[in-house]
């Protein structure tokens, strides 16, 4: 009987991911929505690659969350064509290794009335949170989270909410 159900679940997925007519469809399209041009055939070759291996990843999570019954849904972006370590190596900051010194802070207390807290807030039911900000290659990533936060806390103190507020720009932090 378990190896009919593994049978059953290759059998899904296999059914389940596209064709390589279909794929290759699916990445011009995808080249098309997100202005990607190539330097080269073999760019070009190794960008689908890795647009076949985002794809097949992003259909495998979406499986998996349906299975779990859980609500998030996975989809393909504009960094589809770039390897996780790709992706790593162009868009996030080195690993940040604190010394004791950078790690001190106040002992914590156990009884800091941790009951009381709800099991689930959402800033995004109080209107509190603005648009993703793109910060790219930006080597600022403080400024992006100042920013953010400024706004959220001039939307609580104002009553406003993000469709009302004017997005700051994080480049007038870094000036």
């Amino acid at each position: 009987m378990m190896l009919f159900g593994v049978f059953c679940v290759l059998v899904s997925f296999v059914i389940s991911e596209p064709s390589d007519v279909e794929m290759e469809r699916q990445f011009s399209e995808w080249m098309v929505k997100h202005q990607k041009i190539y330097a080269s055939d073999e760019d070009q070759a190794h960008a689908f690659e890795n647009f076949r291996a985002s794809l097949v990843r992003v259909l495998k999570q979406n499986q998996r969350t349906t299975e779990l019954g859980k609500g998030a849904t996975y989809d393909l972006n504009r960094f589809s064509d770039l390897s996780p370590e790709e992706f790593r190596r162009t868009f996030l900051a080195k690993p940040f290794h604190p010394t004791p010194k950078e790690t001190r802070s106040a002992p914590l207390s156990l009884d800091m009335g941790l009951a009381a807290l709800p099991t689930a807030f959402d800033w995004r039911t109080k209107g509190a949170v603005t648009p993703v900000k793109d910060q790219g290659q930006c080597g600022s990533c403080w400024a992006f989270s100042v920013t953010e936060n400024i706004e959220s806390v001039w939307m609580l103190a104002k009553g406003i909410n993000s469709s009302a507020m004017a997005p700051l720009a994080p480049q007038q932090i870094v000036d």
